[in-house]
């Protein structure tokens, strides 16, 4: 089964990095196409650099079957790659790339420079476990959390 998801990108990320990251998600049995979102007005920016919207726990149970093969390692590839490359605009240097639930609005915040155990976690999130979110990778416990849900 194929999962389709909205796969929205800031302007300043290269057309070249957008595709290489919808045929990574490809790979992993996810339709994206990227779509470009107009440019800012001057003082407003987006908090994330891509945002895919998609059916999460779903998403992240087809990542992990496909673990074992290449289409995973190229899905963190591109994600890095995305993430890391110098940003024509240096404010965008800190932002994201954002997964969110398309029927919760739960996300998941994916930054530069997780490490491969951030994405082998990631995979075996119980998305149900959890409310409010933002999830972020804590280096330090080694784990994904939701501050907001700890403090509930």
């Amino acid at each position: 089964m194929e999962l389709s998801a909205d796969l929205l990108v800031d302007p300043g990320v290269p057309a070249a990095d957008a595709d290489l990251l919808a045929e990574a998600l490809a790979q992993c049995g996810v339709a994206a196409q990227a779509k470009v979102l107009a440019p800012r007005r001057a003082g407003e920016q987006l908090s994330w650099l891509v945002l895919l919207a998609l059916p999460l726990q779903t998403f992240l149970t087809t990542v992990g079957e496909t673990a074992a093969r290449d289409a995973y390692a190229g899905l963190r590839r591109a994600v890095g790659r995305v993430l890391g490359a110098p940003p024509s605009d240096p404010a965008a240097a800190e932002r994201p790339m954002v997964l969110q639930d398309e029927e919760t609005g739960l996300r998941i915040v994916l930054s530069a420079g997780l490490p491969p155990e951030a994405y082998r976690t990631l995979v075996q999130l119980r998305l149900t476990d959890y409310r409010e979110g933002p999830l972020h990778y804590d280096r330090h416990q080694r784990r994904w959390r939701s501050i907001p849900d700890e403090i509930r």
